[in-house]
């Protein structure tokens, strides 16, 4: 594990090997922490897994980060984006659709897997950023 002013990363051997079969990404906030070892125990030891997470930022920062690791992606490998909470807080309008279309259009080359927008546990589910979250 690598910690980089609170940017954390993991990174599996068979993602250093050059046999792989192909390479799961993922990306999100602080919700995917924990993640990468369940996908890793279910996936093959020939599958690549990298693992990103960026506590407290918001979407768009996360598909920036996620088109700067795509170039190196081909048609077998998976892209996973986990985040978006923290663009519901009080004074912001959330998501911004047009940002993931585009991040979509170009890159059409890999797979790429966007989760639901996953609701702020530390706040009550009758909240007004958690009832953003569940209308969008």
């Amino acid at each position: 594990m690598k910690t980089v002013s609170s940017v954390v990363t993991h990174v599996n051997n068979a993602t250093r090997n050059k046999l792989r079969q192909c390479k799961v990404t993922m990306i999100g906030d602080s919700f995917l922490r924990g993640i990468r070892e369940n996908v890793e125990l279910s996936l093959s030891s020939k599958v690549g897994i990298f693992s990103m997470f960026k506590p407290g930022c918001d979407l768009n920062t996360l598909l920036e980060t996620a088109n700067n690791v795509s170039g190196s992606l081909t048609q077998k490998d998976v892209i996973l984006i986990c985040g978006g909470s923290n663009d519901f807080k009080i004074g912001k309008d959330g998501p911004v659709i047009e940002h993931i279309v585009e991040f979509i259009k170009t890159n059409n080359h890999t797979n790429i897997v966007l989760t639901n927008v996953p609701i702020i546990y530390d706040l009550s589910y009758y909240s007004q950023e958690n009832k953003g979250i569940r209308s969008f």
